[in-house]
């Protein structure tokens, strides 16, 4: 009996890129394997800064456990701006809903066609 020796997959960098007729990237077919960068330059840079302990502290802390505390001294002053900052960074940012409807507008026949179409066949579809 022979022994099937199975491949590891390849880095993501190296799959081939799967699309239909049309161009689109398949179900389950990413445009971007690799995934997105994890950070970017700036901020890498603001994060080492953060991260180092600040000559002049008597603390002994990092700029960034610095900042921390700060924050949560003025909230605990009643700061409002601190207060909302801590909230939205411990809670998320509350979710905002957006009414688009519109009044005494209609829209014209010829625009939901094309509306239509774009949905039917997609924007490659001239």
């Amino acid at each position: 009996m022979d022994k099937v020796t199975e491949q590891p997959p390849k880095p993501a960098s190296e799959q081939e890129v799967i699309r239909d007729e049309k161009g689109r990237f398949v179900p389950g077919q990413s445009g971007n394997p690799s995934g997105r960068p994890a950070r970017k330059p700036l901020t890498d840079a603001l994060l080492e800064f953060l991260k180092d302990i600040d000559p002049k502290s008597r603390t002994g802390k990092s700029r960034m456990e610095e900042i921390a505390m700060t924050l949560a001294v003025l909230a605990s002053k009643g700061d409002i701006k601190a207060i909302k900052e801590i909230f939205d960074r411990i809670e998320g940012k509350p979710q905002q809903s957006l009414d688009v409807t519109t009044r005494d507008y209609e829209l014209p026949q010829e625009e939901i066609d094309k509306f239509e179409e774009f949905l039917k066949n997609g924007r490659n579809n001239k």
